[in-house]
């Protein structure tokens, strides 16, 4: 009798149950297993997430640098949205879809547009990077209030109390 019959006997004998399945590899029952548990995967996105920024941030000049500009470009459209909600604007939808998209390409503009080739030096941005946030702010907010007055809306959505 081989170890493998043998094992598969003494399992049988203490739960009553028989094993018909075969072995699969390790690799192939541990991924499996893997796959199985969300909060495993969660955290191995996470991971390569962290190893990505961190190959990222080698030739940053310092993580707080780094943590200020990536909270002023989210954080800024966040306030604008909030102070659109506080100005008590009479707006339709088109009117704050064209301002936060206008938001979102200057802010890309501001992030992006840096270190240019010389035939698109003109094209470069030169604001300070931990002010973008406020700049997309500041015209999101120039443009809602211009399309508010300019085009002034119909109908204003009241939340009922």
């Amino acid at each position: 009798m081989s170890e493998a019959v043998a094992i598969a006997e003494r399992q049988k004998r203490a739960t009553g149950l028989e094993f018909t399945r075969p072995p699969e590899s390790l690799w192939r029952d541990a991924w499996r297993r893997l796959l199985r548990n969300r909060a495993a995967v969660v955290s191995g996105i996470f991971l390569i997430m962290g190893i990505v920024f961190a190959i990222l941030m080698i030739n940053a000049k310092s993580a707080l640098d780094v943590w200020w500009t990536i909270s002023g470009i989210f954080g800024g459209g966040i306030l604008g949205l909030f102070l659109i909600a506080l100005l008590r604007l009479k707006i339709g939808t088109w009117q704050g879809i064209v301002s936060i998209v206008a938001s979102v390409i200057a802010i890309s503009w501001a992030t992006f547009a840096r270190n240019l080739p010389q035939q698109w030096k003109w094209l470069e941005c030169n604001i300070e990077t931990i002010i973008i946030g406020a700049f997309g702010t500041a015209l999101m907010l120039i443009v809602i209030i211009s399309l508010s007055y300019l085009f002034p809306a119909t109908e204003r959505l009241e939340i009922e109390k």
